[in-house]
């Protein structure tokens, strides 16, 4: 019996928490984006997890700032609209003579994800990050390499949506009741490689990106998804 019991008690734990658990999933980083004053940069990519459609300009020969939106594909919800995280970026960037390049991106994002499961009612998590992105490699006019390292630290707030007749309507009719589960915080290392080739303005790049968890609080269960690639067609143009 005592040892039924404590099978019950570690399933019934497990399930708990299982229930709040927090998604965090690698996305597309933003490197080699300008060259100089006024270049304009475009660019579409698609991984396993996201769409991203990013649009950035350089200020002068050393700033630059780029928005990008992300369309998160991962999460079992019929309605993708719903999932969505943008980030904003200011980049410092060096182009040097020899062609070689670094940079570095200080970034803020913000979105939202469902995610369903068989036994749950959906839970909806709502996603902060504050990141820096170290960049260095080079662009030639025919091909590109670039190593990046981004640390993020991310901001989780993951309520539920439960669904409850309401008796005073003419017919029974389903009401969604929000409420807070649960929420923490997390600090993410994530290492990419990007590699392109093209011609000049035009570039089609690949670059795979993995996740490594530096520290989080104790409040919650972190879901670290599976190492990606994302695949890109990237547009940078002068129209001074």
């Amino acid at each position: 019996m005592k040892k039924l019991f404590l099978f019950v008690s570690v399933v019934i734990i497990f399930i708990a928490s299982s229930c709040s658990s927090y998604d965090y999933f690698p996305s597309q980083q933003q490197v080699l984006l300008f060259k100089k004053e006024n270049d304009t940069h475009f660019s579409i990519g698609v991984s396993p997890y996201t769409t991203t459609v990013t649009i950035g300009h350089a200020f002068s020969d050393y700033v630059g700032f780029v928005s990008s939106a992300k369309f998160l594909e991962s999460f079992q919800d019929m309605n993708n609209s719903d999932n969505f995280l943008f980030d904003n970026e200011l980049v410092i960037y060096k182009r040097f003579k020899n062609r070689l390049m670094i940079a570095s991106n200080f970034g803020y994002g913000m979105g939202q994800y469902r995610k369903y499961d068989l036994y749950n009612d959906p839970y909806m998590t709502r996603l902060s990050r504050f990141y820096i992105q170290p960049s260095f490699g080079f662009s030639l006019k025919c091909f590109d390499f670039a190593v990046s390292l981004r640390v993020s630290q991310a901001n989780f707030d993951v309520h539920s949506q439960e669904m409850h007749y309401d008796s005073e309507e003419s017919y029974y009719s389903l009401t969604p009741v929000i409420k807070e589960v649960t929420n923490g915080y997390a600090f993410f290392f994530e290492p990419a490689l990007t590699i392109g080739t093209g011609y000049d303005w035009l570039k089609f790049r690949v670059q795979p990106t993995t996740l490594l968890s530096l520290f989080d609080d104790a409040d919650g269960k972190y879901i670290l998804e599976e190492p990606s690639v994302n695949f890109s067609v990237h547009v940078t143009y002068d129209f001074e």
